[in-house]
């Protein structure tokens, strides 16, 4: 998506005068994070477990373990390949924005929400590169935003997670952009 088709996602969401100076989305499809070196075997492991339990508690005359199999297998689904289903259209549904005052954040799967942060308002402005320019801008000190929980949060859970632009390609740059917002 391109800075017009981007702009156009947000102009509902701009107010009397205000203009877009950036916009963008985050890098679309399949992505490994650095937490997926834990996350993955811990899934395998974690599915194959579930599969095992699921197994035996079929064989089991009682409705309860039956019901606790399937939760496990669904759960264990969830680790090894939904987590980064979710991921990759959560991400298809998000756009970003900067105007001269503030930061527009619009993602949400069925719900659009839209989170506005004043520029001016902002204490703590962390960018994570990735190289090539490539990466994230946390727009909070929050230890809640780390990639772990990020990509643990399952869809509805209500975790607070720590705004951010993430999976820029062009991260070094808008984080400058903001830092000279912040200025102006």
């Amino acid at each position: 998506m391109n800075f017009s088709e981007s702009g156009r996602e947000l102009a509902q969401y701009l107010g009397l005068g205000e203009e877009l100076v950036w916009s963008g989305t985050p890098r679309s499809g399949f992505v490994l994070r650095g937490c997926d070196m834990f996350l993955i075997p811990f899934s395998i492991i974690w599915g194959g477990g579930a599969f095992l339990a699921a197994v035996f508690s079929f064989h089991n005359p009682d409705s309860f373990f039956k019901i606790n199999g399937i939760v496990c297998i669904v759960l264990g689904l969830y680790m090894l390949f939904g987590r980064f289903v979710y991921d990759a259209v959560r991400r298809e549904k998000t756009v970003y924005g900067l105007t001269k005052d503030r930061i527009i954040i619009k993602s949400g799967l069925i719900t659009p929400t839209v989170i506005s942060i004043p520029v001016a308002d902002l204490k703590v402005i962390m960018l994570i590169e990735k190289g090539n320019g490539k990466g994230n801008i946390v727009l909070d000190n929050d230890l809640a935003n780390s990639d772990v929980f990020r990509s643990l949060a399952l869809p509805g859970s209500g975790k607070r997670i720590a705004p951010a632009l993430e999976n820029l390609p062009d991260a070094e740059k808008v984080y400058q952009l903001i830092l000279d917002l912040q200025k102006a």
